[in-house]
């Protein structure tokens, strides 16, 4: 089945309304935003407006929460930024100084779409099981540390974990009240408990897995379980916000690691090809979704001036010349 079709006489006249329609339109000599420029900025078809007076929602990787900051800045109200958060309480782990602008939202990065899907049942779905205890488990100290969130943040018991998991879920009960949610996709690479049937939001520790050799698996999603997961989680949103508008972005930081018999580049682009396809089939079909590039303008805009020292994560004052670019577009 087609992901996309058009009548033949309607494909021309969209394609003559294109300004890059033509590889030739955007190419580095087309000025510092056309490929290879210092930020390209590719020409947006946004299908809807959007009202910086409404609030927000974001989920998504480490990039989400950058995307999430620099509409921040811009004057947008996000709701899943818990700035209060009583650290003393649910926090164990000092911040060093490179994250310290992200404290504690590094706590909600959300790396694979079944993970994403789990988040919104379980804020919307009083029976969800990771209302309870589904995917806390001890560490070696014997600490408790929450597999759906992160590893980063153990806990002395289980009844604080779960606590915490109460105060997040009534601080992120907002989401009802959001007109426009940001989902960044960041992997497809995941793991399965497979005495929940649920999916770990991180990777097990090793000590987990040889312990419980038979529990955990590693699996690849496939483009098809992601948009699956996608429309899922779309579906259970607009239960209690019929009218919200779907903003999809994937995520151009690069696996830090990788469990496929692939060269991290190799399972890397296989991860991001995945998703943009899932991303744009979705966005094509339904008229409340729509697909925003940020992965491209990353990947088609020149390396020195996008990415910090690592080569892997993107320079925060990069992140704001695309969002600028989003909000130009889209706000009303």
């Amino acid at each position: 089945m087609p992901a996309f079709t058009l009548p033949g006489l309607e494909a021309f006249r969209r394609a003559g309304e294109n300004p890059h329609y033509r590889w030739g339109s955007v190419t580095a000599e087309a000025g510092e935003h056309g490929v290879g420029g210092r930020c390209f900025l590719p020409t947006l078809f946004p299908k809807f407006k959007i009202s910086k007076s409404e609030p927000a929602f974001a989920i998504g990787s480490c990039f989400a929460q950058e995307v999430q900051m620099a509409l921040v800045g811009q004057g947008f109200s996000f709701v899943s930024i818990i700035a209060d958060a009583p650290v003393e309480d649910y926090f164990m782990q000092d911040v060093d100084d490179t994250w310290r602008h992200f404290w504690p939202l590094h706590f909600f990065h959300r790396y694979n779409v079944p993970s994403m899907l789990h988040e919104v049942r379980r804020l919307l779905r009083d029976d969800s099981p990771l209302n309870g205890d589904a995917l806390l488990f001890p560490n070696k100290r014997q600490e408790i540390t929450d597999f759906h969130y992160h590893s980063h943040f153990p806990l002395a018991t289980i009844s604080q974990a779960i606590e915490r998991r109460r105060f997040i879920r009534k601080r992120l009960l907002g989401l009802k009240n959001c007109r426009m949610m940001v989902i960044t996709l960041g992997l497809t690479e995941a793991w399965l408990d497979q005495e929940s049937n649920l999916y770990l939001n991180i990777t097990p520790t090793y000590w987990m897995v040889e312990e419980n050799p038979e529990r955990f698996v590693f699996v690849v999603l496939d483009a098809c379980e992601i948009r699956e997961g996608l429309e899922a989680l779309i579906t259970e949103v607009r239960s209690c916000a019929p009218a919200m508008k779907f903003v999809i972005t994937v995520s151009p930081i690069p696996l830090e690691g990788t469990f496929a018999p692939n060269d991290i580049v190799v399972s890397t682009n296989h991860s991001k090809a995945s998703l943009i396809t899932a991303a744009r089939e979705i966005a094509y079909s339904d008229p409340d979704v729509d697909y925003f590039p940020s992965y491209e303008m990353v990947f088609m805009s020149a390396r020195d001036n996008v990415w910090t020292e690592d080569q892997r994560h993107v320079r925060p004052e990069f992140v704001e010349q695309i969002m600028q670019h989003f909000s130009h577009s889209y706000i009303e």
